[in-house]
């Protein structure tokens, strides 16, 4: 059920765009800015809440990803500088400014679709386990798991 993302050139946006054999990732989302404001992330730069930059648990630092909010259609472009979430049952903690874009700084915690925008697809896998106990971070886009994918804390 893994699927590879095939990238290709979008000119206008000088970035790639997805165009996926499969379905994306699929997931929660959730957002944290003044209490990290300033304090080193993982890459080693200072974590800024008003740049667009997010914290994913394994695509490598440095690779952007298209998030979509899936309740109101609102994306943006985000650069992986932080490890997390944290909190199961989420896919990807955002920083304020890249969760104001989306518009989901009122409810905290969003359904969204992740997509890789740099040639990065080699590295752009689902999880192949899932942890005794614990909930579906992921799941395909339209999968009747991807609905019930965590409690939103």
């Amino acid at each position: 059920m893994l699927a590879t993302l095939i990238l290709s050139e979008l000119p206008a946006a000088g970035l790639a765009s997805v165009r996926a054999p499969g379905p994306p990732v699929v997931g929660l989302a959730s957002w944290y800015g003044r209490e990290f404001h300033g304090r080193p992330t993982t890459s080693g730069e200072p974590f800024d809440m008003y740049a667009l930059t997010a914290a994913h648990r394994t695509l490598p630092l440095g690779t952007h990803v298209r998030v979509t909010n899936l309740e109101n259609g609102r994306h943006t472009v985000v650069r992986l500088t932080d490890r997390g979430p944290f909190v199961d049952g989420r896919i990807i903690d955002l920083s304020y400014s890249a969760g104001r874009a989306l518009g989901m700084t009122g409810r905290g915690v969003v359904r969204v679709r992740l997509e890789p925008v740099d040639g990065s697809g080699a590295a752009w896998r689902a999880p192949a386990w899932r942890a005794p106990g614990r909930q579906v971070a992921w799941a395909p886009e339209g999968s009747h798991r991807a609905a019930g994918a965590g409690p939103e804390r």
